[in-house]
C-alpha cells in the first residue's frame, strides 16, 4: 500500500516518508534510511523524516548518525516553537548514549506531560532509552490510566520496536491486558 502511495504521489515527502516508516517497522533500515533521504531531497525541513532517520541509525547501532538527526529534530522543535517534537527523539538520545540530552529531553517531557501537552507514553519512551525500566513501567501506567491514543504502542509495530527490552517482563503483559490488549 505504502508504495502504491508513493506511487501516486511521489514528490510528496510524507508520501516517501510512510514508504520509509514501513521498511522501519519491517527491520529493513537501509531501504528506510533510503525513502527518508528522499523525502528530504523533497523537503530538507521535513522533521518526521529526521525523527525516522535518529529511529533507524539507533536500530542499526550508529549513534553517532542517531544523534545528529535527533539534534536536528531538537532544533526544529525549538525554532518552531514546537516543543513536542523532541520528546520524540529523547529514546533515541537515551539508546545512543546520549544521556545528558536524554535527560533534558525528560526534563522538558516531564513539563510538557504536566501541562497536558504530551501523554505518558512519551515519557515512557524516553526512560526506556535511558534503561530505566522501573520508571518506563509507571509511566506505561499511566498511559493506560489516561487513555491517551499512544497507549496504542502497547500493541503496535512502535512498541514492539522501542519497547524491545521490556517485552520479556510479566509487567509489559500485564499493561496491555489492563489497556485491553489481548492477543
Amino acid at each position: 500500500m505504502a508504495t502504491r502511495l508513493v506511487g501516486l504521489d511521489p514528490l510528496t515527502p510524507m508520501m516517501n516518508a510512510w514508504l520509509a516508516i514501513t521498511y522501519f517497522y519491517a527491520n529493513r533500515y537501509d531501504e528506510s534510511i533510503a525513502w527518508l533521504r528522499k523525502a528530504l531531497e523533497l523537503d530538507p525541513g521535513f522533521v518526521w523524516a529526521h525523527v525516522y532517520l535518529a529511529h533507524n541509525y539507533v536500530m542499526k547501532g550508529d549513534s553517532a548518525a542517531a544523534i545528529i538527526h535527533a539534534d536536528r529534530v531538537d532544533a526544529a522543535s525549538r525554532s518552531t516553537g514546537n516543543p513536542t517534537m523532541v520528546a520524540y527523539v529523547g529514546w533515541d538520545y537515551g539508546c545512543a548514549g546520549a544521556r545528558e540530552k536524554a535527560e533534558a529531553t525528560l526534563a522538558g517531557a516531564l513539563e510538557l506531560h504536566a501541562q497536558g501537552s504530551i501523554g505518558a507514553m512519551a515519557v515512557a519512551n524516553i526512560y526506556v532509552g535511558l534503561g530505566e525500566k522501573d520508571a518506563a513501567f509507571e509511566w506505561m501506567r499511566r498511559a493506560v490510566e489516561e487513555r491517551g491514543g499512544t497507549v496504542v504502542y502497547l500493541k503496535s509495530a512502535y512498541g514492539r520496536t522501542l519497547h524491545t527490552d521490556l517485552r520479556s517482563d510479566p509487567r509489559y503483559d500485564e499493561l496491555r491486558r489492563l489497556a485491553g490488549f489481548e492477543d
